[in-house]
């Protein structure tokens, strides 16, 4: 969250679930997992090209309005509360 409110691109892997909020060249930059050598050129291509760097920062930034430590933290209370409606239902 630090470097998407700096505005830096994200560099992750591939999530084992797919993500409707993480795209790809858009907002960050995904490499595939345990594959050191896709990390290192990926790295490698952002920093020959600071305008995509620019746009990644930029699109990531927006990711920010889903993943606040706010929202996370009032999508746990809802979870909680449907756990425990349905522990007394």
């Amino acid at each position: 969250m630090a470097a998407l409110a700096h505005r830096v691109p994200v560099i992750s892997t591939h999530p084992r679930v797919p993500s409707a909020y993480f795209r790809d060249g858009e907002n960050v930059s995904l490499v595939p997992p345990q594959a050191p050598e896709a990390l290192r050129d990926r790295i490698l291509e952002l920093l020959r090209a600071p305008q995509r760097r620019s746009c990644l920062g930029q699109n990531g930034a927006r990711l920010l309005q889903v993943f606040s430590w706010l929202r996370i933290g009032q999508q746990t209370l809802e979870l909680y509360a449907q756990m425990s409606r349905s522990r007394t239902a």
